[in-house]
């Protein structure tokens, strides 16, 4: 039974028998997924490498400190 999905990233109708399909394209599935990623980052930015980093090093040296 096939259904009938419209595009997140393109807008188009497309028809599909998988329950889960999202994307008409593997183009707009790859423009989907680097989308869902760049929205991540920017709601937790605290898994920033840099962020991360500086917050080792605070945790580091607060450890020497305790000994």
């Amino acid at each position: 039974m096939a259904k009938v999905v419209i595009c997140p990233i393109c807008g188009r109708s497309f028809e599909t028998s998988k329950p889960n399909k999202k994307y008409c394209s593997f183009t707009c599935k790859e423009a989907g997924n680097k989308l869902r990623r760049m929205v991540w980052r920017n709601t937790h930015p605290h898994y920033d490498a840099a962020y991360m980093k500086k917050y080792r090093a605070e945790r580091k040296e607060i450890k020497e400190n305790e000994h």
